[in-house]
């Protein structure tokens, strides 16, 4: 069974029974040693096993508790855009899915700058259009690169309908021009 931990030198540790990541620079501790190669599963039946693909970031995410994915989607978005997320029906069934995408992201494009979160809505109808996963750094090549890969491994992964929602974008590329 999962909890929060405790916080420690400001990281937040996610205990599963003899394992514990570390979001951010994902770690795994347990009773073996402590790991930093990326994103570690450790299960009663394998060893420690380097995963950095989004399943696995999706198998971590959905054990968490509600509560518990609104803390780690802080991280990444003002308490607003949080409260935000959850008043919508569309995205808040899916929080931990969103959490997942956003966690992989940031461990699989870190040279692109820390991603954060925002809502779009459109201001005469006052509805939601989408979620922006925004990165401070990125060319207009390489936006168009990230936001297909981006959005073909959601797709991938049985995420098409948030894929419709989310919109990646580089505000480096955009102050280009």
């Amino acid at each position: 069974m999962m909890s929060l931990v405790k916080t420690v030198n400001q990281s937040t540790y996610i205990s599963f029974s003899q394992r514990a990541i570390v979001p951010g620079s994902i770690h795994t501790i347990d009773t073996f040693g402590t790991y930093s190669t990326g994103f570690l599963i450790k299960t009663e039946y394998t060893s420690s096993v380097r995963h950095s693909s989004l399943p696995a970031f999706l198998e971590v995410a959905r054990t968490l508790s509600d509560r518990d994915a609104v803390k780690f989607l802080s991280w990444f978005a003002d308490e607003k855009t949080i409260e935000l997320i959850q008043r919508l029906d569309e995205i808040k069934k899916n929080l931990r899915e969103l959490l997942a995408i956003i966690w992989w992201i940031a461990e699989n494009y870190r040279e692109y700058g820390a991603p954060s979160m925002s809502i779009v809505i459109d201001e005469e109808t006052n509805e939601f259009q989408f979620i922006a996963i925004i990165f401070p750094k990125g060319d207009w090549n390489s936006w168009r690169k990230i936001a297909s890969n981006i959005k073909d491994e959601m797709k991938r992964n049985g995420l098409e309908k948030l894929a419709s929602k989310v919109a990646i974008i580089c505000l480096e590329a955009l102050q280009e021009h």
